[in-house]
């Protein structure tokens, strides 16, 4: 897991190759969507505790497409 700052300093969390964006902090966690939602129309979510040291749930997983698309760009 890694944090990473979009352009507009934003963060965004590198986890098992895919990328998330930042979607809604809660009082407990912080809710990440993956970065292909609108392109792809990928429905992938992650869940991190406030301080983004550890992943609470995973969420909805990622579209068989992307999928096979994250595979490729690992080689």
């Amino acid at each position: 897991m890694e944090i990473i700052n979009s352009n507009n300093n934003k963060p965004k969390l590198y986890f098992e190759g895919y990328m998330y964006v930042l979607k809604h902090t809660g009082k407990s966690s912080i809710t990440w969507r993956c970065s292909k939602a609108t392109m792809l129309k990928c429905p992938g979510t992650m869940y991190t505790d406030l301080e983004i040291s550890k992943i609470v749930k995973s969420g909805i997983t990622h579209i068989i497409i992307h999928n096979t698309q994250a595979k490729q760009e690992r080689g």
